[in-house]
């Protein structure tokens, strides 16, 4: 708001006084735009179609007085921070008094100086004009500073994850490198061959970890863009599944992927590939030896819901409700120890949302999970 867009609204039940003072300001060169009133009724009817940024406002009206309007004004969450000052010729002490604590800014006794009047008019539009400045400038610190304590959560929380989850096959990773490279420990071909088999299992989890990782971080910003292209799911999903190979066959899992070869739907690659590879590595994570894992697909007018269902520990009921909640940070141990971050679920429900749809799931403990999740046709 600035002093050439400001607007008054003048309240008199008697004319000639609302032609006087409107004529008055409209003379002073300050540009303030006029709006009449005379009574009590009309002024708030008037108040709901347009909100002023100053009230002149007569105390001694018929039916609704000054006072009555004032307090109808300051009770009502949108108008009570409207400046209001009363025009009106009662005198007391006690008038003045209850205007005032009423909520009035200001009083002016009948007759006035006119020059007095716009002095007052001033003072009260400066100090909204203050008012309004500071509450924006309040809310642009308070976003920064929301947005400075989401920046805080992310760091501290990739830190962690980091410090916790990185370090150990890192570690695994530099081991094996100075068994394969010592000089004076002597490897056969088979041996050596599964501790390759191992690097790259292990490459592959700290590979997952970190794309996981610094996904999350992008959506803690919306620093990641949605694009919507043609996909072949069945061979999506069959690239995921064979970079866990080494896991699948280490704990001799059955996996199928039931999808219709010739199935196709319009996602965001990276986001979709991100929901399988979560839900499909959670599984194997949770999958006795010798399990089954299938991924199949229903189809709906408005919707394709897939489904990532396996045979293993499944989930507590007390837990159930922990794996998408995105107040919480749930995650537990596979049946071989493998740990998790809770990372890979928050990503899931982030990007099935993307996509329009819903993610849910489904267990029995100690019989198996079926992941469910929705991604809309209309992409």
């Amino acid at each position: 708001m600035n002093k050439n867009s400001i607007s008054v609204l003048i309240v008199d039940d008697n004319i000639n006084n609302l032609q006087i003072v409107s004529n008055f300001i409209q003379k002073s060169n300050r540009n303030y735009k006029i709006s009449i009133s005379t009574n009590g009724k009309h002024a708030l009817n008037s108040i709901k179609r347009s909100k002023p940024d100053l009230i002149l406002l007569d105390v001694m009206m018929p039916n609704m007085d000054g006072f009555e309007v004032c307090e109808i004004l300051k009770k009502n969450e949108k108008t009570k921070n409207i400046p209001i000052i009363f025009l009106t010729a009662k005198d007391q002490t006690m008038d003045i008094v209850k205007g005032l604590k009423i909520g009035g800014a200001d009083y002016v006794l009948k007759p006035f100086n006119f020059e007095e009047l716009l002095a007052r008019m001033e003072t009260q539009i400066s100090l909204k004009l203050s008012r309004d400045k500071i509450k924006k400038d309040l809310k642009k610190i308070n976003n920064l500073n929301e947005k400075l304590k989401k920046a805080n959560l992310t760091k501290d929380k990739m830190l962690a994850v980091i410090a916790h989850e990185l370090r150990n096959p890192i570690g695994n990773f530099k081991m094996f490198l100075d068994l394969l490279t010592h000089k004076n420990y002597k490897i056969n071909e088979i041996k050596r061959q599964q501790i390759l088999e191992l690097m790259k299992e292990n490459a592959n989890s700290t590979y997952n970890l970190l794309e996981n990782l610094l996904f999350w971080a992008k959506t803690q910003d919306d620093g990641i863009r949605f694009l919507a292209e043609k996909l072949n799911i069945k061979k999506l999903i069959d690239k995921i599944i064979s970079n866990f190979s080494i896991s699948i066959e280490r704990k001799s899992i059955k996996i199928i992927n039931d999808i219709e070869k010739d199935f196709e739907i319009n996602a965001d690659k990276n986001m979709l590939s991100t929901i399988f590879r979560n839900l499909i590595s959670n599984s194997i994570k949770f999958c006795f030896e010798n399990g089954k894992i299938k991924i199949s697909l229903k189809k709906h007018k408005e919707f394709s819901e897939f489904i990532v269902s396996d045979n293993g520990i499944g989930i507590s009921k007390k837990n159930i409700d922990k794996i998408f909640d995105k107040n919480k940070n749930f995650s537990t141990y596979g049946t071989q120890e493998e740990k998790g971050t809770g990372i890979g679920t928050d990503l899931c429900r982030i990007f099935v949302e993307k996509h329009k749809g819903e993610i849910w799931v489904k267990s029995v403990e100690n019989k198996g999970a079926n992941f469910h999740f929705e991604i809309s046709n209309n992409l």
